[in-house]
């Protein structure tokens, strides 16, 4: 009779201590979404971490995850959200809305992961590979044009690095190298803000030798003008 008795208490206490560990558990899980909405973003961070060590197998630890990978953005620690936003999507329940956020959000830090023009440019690379494959996916169509938009200002800065290099072989006056680098463009970066200027440059190496010649690659190229005015500005340049 007395175990009896003791064993009902023990659950009694229990059930009221798992009860209130949840509560607790939520708390902590509010808590950290009204921080990360109001730009609090480490102690965001420390409380979803908070949620997800001591409540695992909780619903709270599931979202924690995509929480915790947004505080982690907002903190411009791009590496650490990535790794949790892709935790998040590996979770074998979660919400619809967040897995497409958390997808839209790894293509922003695989963005902002990209190295400054003048550093190495691998990254930028990787960067656009990465976000050409969520572009393709069904889940993505909402945020296509955003992808689209990252994608053209990587591209950009690929061909700016080009550029630079070219322009510093025209110092060094290294012309073949130059010129290289400036049909690079033309032919790998052709949506980007380059490759007026890199035709323009070619023209210029051509006339040296031949203006006509210079002339002739300008027509040929002559699509690459947003107007007949634009091209004639340029054609004006090479005759002067």
């Amino acid at each position: 009779m007395v175990k009896n008795i003791i064993y009902i208490c023990f659950l009694v206490l229990f059930s009221c201590s798992s009860i209130n560990f949840e509560e607790s558990t939520k708390t902590t899980f509010d808590s950290g979404k009204i921080s990360l909405s109001k730009g609090k973003y480490n102690k965001a961070k420390s409380e979803f971490e908070f949620v997800i060590l001591n409540s695992p197998l909780s619903s709270y630890a599931s979202e924690s995850y995509f929480y915790l990978a947004e505080s982690k953005f907002h903190l411009e620690k791009y590496e650490d959200a990535l790794s949790d936003y892709e935790k998040y999507l590996n979770l074998p329940i979660r919400d619809i809305s967040l897995s497409k956020k958390a997808q839209l959000m790894i293509c922003k830090s695989w963005f902002n992961l990209s190295n400054d023009v003048l550093k190495d440019q691998t990254d930028t690379r990787i960067a656009i590979d990465k976000l050409q494959y969520y572009i393709e996916k069904d889940s993505m169509e909402d945020y296509v044009s955003q992808i689209e938009n990252m994608i053209l200002s990587l591209r950009n800065k690929l061909a700016e690095k080009d550029f630079k290099t070219a322009l510093l072989y025209m110092r060094l006056d290294k012309i073949d190298s130059a010129q290289i680098y400036f049909e690079s463009i033309i032919k790998e970066y052709y949506d980007s803000q380059y490759v007026n200027e890199s035709i323009f440059n070619i023209a210029l190496i051509k006339a040296k030798e031949d203006k006509q010649q210079a002339i002739n690659y300008l027509n040929l190229n002559k699509h690459f003008f947003s107007s007949d005015t634009e091209f004639n500005e340029v054609v004006k340049l090479i005759n002067q």
